[in-house]
């Protein structure tokens, strides 16, 4: 654990818990994702008490998971129902038995809450899922709203936080999770399922939905009181202070008031792709300037790519340092399954040091220019920051500047003899053989003899990510041909020049990358050179 940058890990008490478990569950399950994270330098749990309508604990005040069905449709949210229901009555509250055994082993325990709630029919047959209250208020949820653009991708069924109904609703879940309960605090999960308002409520009830979190707060400040402990509260929201202020979320008032604690900035798109340039935790922490609130960088996971699933460790890092480097007092996971689960000791191993900036400098590096689903149908996630990647590419005229931002500053590393590798590489799909560009790094042009080609247009291979044919990686060797990369942003061009034009598929620059990997000492062979000895060759 480090003194000055805080470490958050959400588990969600659903998918690597009652959902995977056959019934009945004890104490030693239901603790497990807790257990399965000591020692690895995490110093706050946020942990999922539930889904939206209902909760997955012994409440008295809201609606537990399936206490409502009757006959069901969804198998594993059935078993959720069983395994919640069976420890209950057992005797034991299952969000009072993790918060302790979190406590028992040194974590700071923080209940995160979802704030969608939906109206759904009722039915014979549901999903377990289901609220009576969002049975029983048709008239609350917000229906269709086709004057408005970004409403195509808003939920129509979803309860609007105008209605003071709704608000009390919550009020009265995160009062008992507050108060009932020996937490640290909550967590308001502001990113999924916003927005919270219908787009034309959201000039005239911003501010009622600013209202609805200094409730939270002042629930908060009373817990405090009467238990004499902390009770923090902190936000998860996208990283756009902008972006949040246009769905109905105030975050910068939030901040300067200094309502809430601790802002988690995520990606600030819907889809979660993952984005490692720390422009938009950077203008949160700017915010934050003489205000006791702290900034933490989420981190995610998804990617668009073939040679990985998710995001590996070298892409991680990257995130966490680059957000270091803009301001981030800590990092947060967010549904952390890299490889599945149970995690294997690699997923577990990546979360180490995450929380000490100065250890990372030296740490293999994998950056990258946030990429994903960037076609006119795709959402363009309710923040106005579409994908910068893909793109396509028209000949003749130049190609859109990517930026690459680096918080490594390689130079004297190399001088050092400590520097293994600086590739940049970028993707490029469509591209036909003797088709031809230019090639840009930093304003200096990258000669095609020092450019590596690999035809990637088709090949029999399985691949752990997204197939992808009908593509080329061009490499170039930064280390030994230059530039090296600066330390901060690094803008990346693609011209096309030319085009086959009997090939309708334009070209598209898919991906940008630069890899940065270290040495341990001057000219020491790294692991994965150690089958390499010259004596044998």
């Amino acid at each position: 654990m480090s003194r000055d940058n805080e470490v958050i890990f959400y588990t969600d008490g659903r998918h690597s818990n009652v959902y995977i478990y056959e019934p009945p569950m004890d104490k030693r399950l239901y603790t497990a994702p807790i257990d399965e994270l000591v020692d690895l330098g995490i110093d706050t749990i946020s942990y999922a008490v539930g889904d939206c309508r209902v909760l997955l604990y012994d409440t008295k005040v809201g609606e537990r998971w399936g206490h409502n069905l009757r006959r069901t449709n969804h198998i594993i949210w059935y078993r959720a129902a069983l395994n919640v229901t069976q420890f209950v009555e057992d005797g034991n509250d299952p969000l009072q038995v993790v918060c302790d055994r979190a406590h028992e082993l040194g974590f700071t325990f923080i209940p995160s809450l979802l704030l969608g709630m939906q109206h759904q029919e009722p039915a014979e047959i549901n999903d377990c899922r289901c609220s009576d209250f969002c049975f029983e208020h048709p008239e609350y949820q917000i229906g269709p709203e086709p004057d408005f653009r970004q409403a195509r991708w808003d939920d129509p069924a979803r309860f609007s936080y105008a209605i003071p109904e709704v608000r009390q609703n919550r009020l009265d879940v995160i009062g008992e999770l507050v108060s009932s309960y020996d937490t640290d605090g909550i967590e308001l999960n502001l990113i999924d399922y916003a927005p919270f308002l219908a787009r034309r409520e959201i000039p005239e009830h911003t501010q009622t939905f600013t209202d609805f979190v200094g409730d939270v707060r002042r629930l908060c400040d009373t817990a405090a009181k009467q238990q004499n402990r902390p009770k923090r509260l902190i936000v998860r929201a996208a990283a756009s202070l902008a972006g949040c202020k246009a769905i109905g979320i105030d975050l910068e008032g939030m901040i300067g008031d200094e309502m809430v604690d601790t802002v988690i900035a995520m990606t600030p798109h819907s889809t979660g792709q993952m984005e490692q340039h720390p422009a938009s935790v950077a203008e949160l922490v700017q915010a934050t300037n003489g205000k006791s609130v702290k900034i933490v960088r989420g981190i995610s996971t998804g990617v668009n790519h073939d040679a990985f699933r998710m995001a590996p460790r070298e892409m991680l890092v990257a995130q966490v340092a680059n957000g270091y480097d803009a301001g981030a007092q800590g990092v947060f996971f967010s549904t952390y399954y890299p490889n599945g689960y149970p995690y294997a000791d690699a997923d577990l191993a990546n979360l180490r040091n995450m929380g000490h900036p100065e250890l990372l400098t030296r740490k293999d590096k994998h950056y990258a220019v946030r990429q994903g689903p960037n076609g006119p149908d795709d959402t363009p996630g309710g923040y106005d920051q579409p994908h910068p990647l893909p793109v396509e590419l028209e000949v003749g005229k130049p190609g859109p500047s990517q930026t690459l931002y680096v918080s490594d500053d390689v130079a004297p590393v190399k001088d050092a003899g400590e520097l293994s590798r600086c590739e940049l590489r970028v993707r490029l799909v469509s591209l036909i053989h003797d088709d031809t560009f230019d090639l840009w790094f930093n304003g200096v042009q990258i000669p095609r003899d020092h450019q590596n080609w690999a035809d990637w247009t088709y090949s029999v291979r399985p691949v752990p990510g997204n197939r992808m044919n009908s593509h080329y990686w061009i490499t170039v060797d930064l280390l030994r041909l230059g530039p090296l990369p600066l330390q901060g942003d690094n803008s990346v061009r693609v011209d096309l020049t030319h085009h086959d034009p009997r090939c309708d598929p334009p070209v598209v620059l898919h991906d940008v990358e630069l890899i940065i990997q270290y040495r341990d000492r001057r000219h020491a062979p790294r692991r994965d050179e150690w089958a390499f000895d010259p004596r044998q060759v």
